[in-house]
C-alpha cells in the first residue's frame, strides 16, 4: 500500500491538497497530514485526521523547546493554533538555525526577519522519518513546506510541489533544477516561467489547482442561470467587480469602482455586480437599476457562472473566472500586481488608466480579449493523483 505524507499550511495551501489527500485515501493509500499552523483547524472542520508538529516525538532539543516557548510567549493568542504547536513550530525553526549558525546568530536573524528566516530542513527530516512515507506532497509555500521538499530530497524520497497560484516569489526556489520530483502548476504560463528558469520539461506538469475543482460541477451553468433569473439579470451583460483591499492606498479600488459605475450611463445593457472582499470595509455605491451587490453568503461559483465578465485587481476570483472561460479585465496599478500578473501571463486585458476601463470591458465582452489555453475546468485532483501514482511506479 503506497504511503504519502502531505505537509501544508492553512488557507489556500491545505485547500489545494485536501482533494488529493481524500482521493488517495479512497484509493487505499496510507495518507498522513502534517497540518501546519491553521491547517489543523481546516482539517478538523472537515473531519479529516491529521497530525501537528507538536505530535512528532523528539522533534526538538531541550534548548530549541525552551527558545520556542520564549518566542511563542511573544505572539498574540490564536484559538486555531495551540500554544504547544506554536512552541514546536518556532522551536523547530530556531533550532535548525542555531544548529547551523549558533544560538546568537539564530536570535539575531529572528529579531531582524521574524519567521521569514526559518527553513527547518533538519526538523522536517525527523518528521518525515517518523511518518515513513513513499512520497511527500506539499504546495509552494516557503519555510516548513519548502523544508519538507528539501528534506525529502535528502532522504531519497520522491516529492510533489503543487503550485496553487502563480508562484512569482516562490519561483526563486521552485525554479531551481531538482526542487521536488514533480511540480504541478495551475496554468501554462507558470510552467513556462519555471522552464525559463532551467527546470526540465518532464518535471513540470499543468494540472490545475484541485481547490478549484468545484468549478467543474456540471450543474454550475444551470445554477448560474437560475441566479440570473432570481436577481433580475436576464438580458443584461453581467459584469462582476471583485473588489479587494489595497492597504497602501485604499483609494485605488474605489477609483476603479467609480470608473465602472460611471461607464454604466453609456451602456444601458450593462449590469454591474459589486462583490466586496470580506476584509474590505467601506460604503458601497447604492444599488440601483444597473448596480447590484453580492456578499459572502451568495455562492461565488454560481455568481461566476452567471456573469459575462469579471473585473478585479489581483484577486484569485480572476483566475477562477478564467478557468470558467469568462473574459477578465484587470486593474494593473495595484501594489500587488507583481504577484498576480494576469495580463502579463495572457489571462486578462490589463488596464492602467481609468478612462480605458470601459473600452477594455466592451472589447472583452465582444470577444477581443485573450483566449488562454488552459486545462479543462475540474479534474485537477485526478491529474495530481495521476502524477503521484506515476512517481510510485
Amino acid at each position: 500500500m503506497p504511503a504519502m505524507l502531505a505537509v501544508a499550511y492553512g488557507g489556500g495551501h491545505i485547500n489545494a491538497l485536501l482533494p488529493v489527500i481524500l482521493d488517495r485515501r479512497a484509493a487505499g493509500w496510507r495518507v498522513e497530514i502534517l497540518a501546519l499552523t491553521t491547517a489543523a483547524a481546516t482539517c478538523a472542520a472537515g473531519g479529516v485526521p491529521f497530525s501537528r508538529l507538536m505530535d512528532i516525538p523528539d522533534l526538538l532539543s531541550a534548548e530549541a523547546r525552551r527558545r520556542g516557548a520564549e518566542l511563542a510567549a511573544t505572539l498574540p493568542a490564536n484559538p486555531a493554533v495551540p500554544v504547544e504547536e506554536s512552541i514546536a513550530y518556532l522551536g523547530a525553526g530556531w533550532g535548525d538555525l542555531a544548529g547551523e549558525f549558533g544560538a546568537l546568530e539564530a536570535d539575531r536573524r529572528y529579531a531582524a526577519e521574524g519567521r521569514r528566516c526559518f527553513l527547518p530542513v533538519a526538523a522536517l527530516e525527523r518528521a518525515i522519518r517518523h511518518f515513513a512515507p513513499d512520497l511527500v506532497l506539499t504546495t509552494s509555500a516557503p519555510r516548513a513546506e519548502r523544508a519538507a521538499v528539501l528534506a525529502a530530497g535528502r532522504l531519497g524520497i520522491s516529492s510533489i510541489c503543487v503550485v496553487d497560484l502563480f508562484a512569482i516569489e516562490e519561483s526563486a526556489w521552485i525554479g531551481q533544477p531538482g526542487y521536488a520530483s514533480r511540480v504541478c502548476v495551475p496554468v501554462p504560463g507558470v510552467r513556462q516561467r519555471l522552464l525559463d528558469q532551467g527546470r526540465h520539461p518532464d518535471e513540470i506538469v499543468v494540472t490545475g489547482n484541485p481547490a478549484f475543482d468545484r468549478l467543474g460541477d456540471p450543474t454550475l451553468g444551470e445554477r448560474g442561470q437560475r441566479l440570473r433569473e432570481r436577481r433580475g439579470w436576464l438580458n443584461k451583460k453581467l459584469i462582476l467587480w471583485a473588489s479587494q483591499p489595497e492597504p497602501q492606498d485604499p483609494s485605488v479600488p474605489r477609483g476603479v469602482e467609480s470608473a465602472l459605475v460611471a461607464a454604466l450611463g453609456d451602456h444601458p445593457d450593462w449590469q454591474l455586480v459589486i462583490r466586496p472582499h470580506p476584509n474590505d470595509q467601506y460604503t458601497l455605491p447604492p444599488e440601483g437599476p444597473q448596480v447590484s451587490h453580492s456578499f459572502r453568503g451568495e455562492n461565488l461559483a454560481e455568481l461566476l457562472a452567471a456573469c459575462d465578465l469579471v473585473v478585479t485587481m489581483t484577486s484569485t476570483v480572476g483566475l477562477e473566472a478564467v478557468l470558467l472561460g469568462k473574459p477578465l479585465v484587470t486593474w494593473d496599478q495595484s501594489a500587488s500586481t507583481w504577484g498576480a500578473p494576469y495580463a502579463e501571463m495572457g489571462l486578462s486585458l490589463g488596464v492602467v488608466r481609468h478612462q480605458d476601463l470601459a473600452p477594455a470591458v466592451a472589447r472583452a465582452l465582444a470577444g477581443g480579449g485573450p483566449r488562454p489555453q488552459l486545462p479543462p475546468v475540474g479534474g485537477a485532483t485526478a491529474r495530481v493523483s495521476a502524477v503521484a501514482s506515476a512517481l510510485l511506479g
